[in-house]
């Protein structure tokens, strides 16, 4: 009887180790799926921060492409004078007075 009673615990003990054992290894599955699973989800995180920095690199430069280079005084009147929004005259030849040269001189 008493051997009996020791193969049960004995048989019992062994039932609950392997339990534990079970438990833990699926404890351990289920860590090791999270921690996948959150690896994914920073490597995705990571691969959009990337995506969002070449897309504003892109916009960047095709704004840069875009603006117009900075134009001189010249470069500017040159240019209205060709469109027709300008008309620049001598200055002898309009009808202000000249303060340098008085009337008559």
């Amino acid at each position: 009887m008493k051997e009996q009673n020791r193969k049960s615990k004995q048989t019992l003990m062994e039932a609950e180790a392997q339990i534990k054992s079970e438990e833990a290894a699926e404890e351990n599955s289920e860590k090791k799926n999270a921690a996948s699973q959150a690896t994914k989800q920073l490597n995705q995180g990571k691969a959009a921060v990337q995506k969002l920095a070449e897309a504003n690199a892109a916009a960047a430069a095709a704004q840069r492409k875009r603006e117009r280079p900075k134009e001189t005084i010249r470069q500017k009147n040159k240019r209205k004078m060709k469109l027709g929004q300008a008309k620049f005259t001598v200055k002898s030849n309009r009808e202000c007075p000249d303060i340098y040269r008085p009337p008559g001189s």
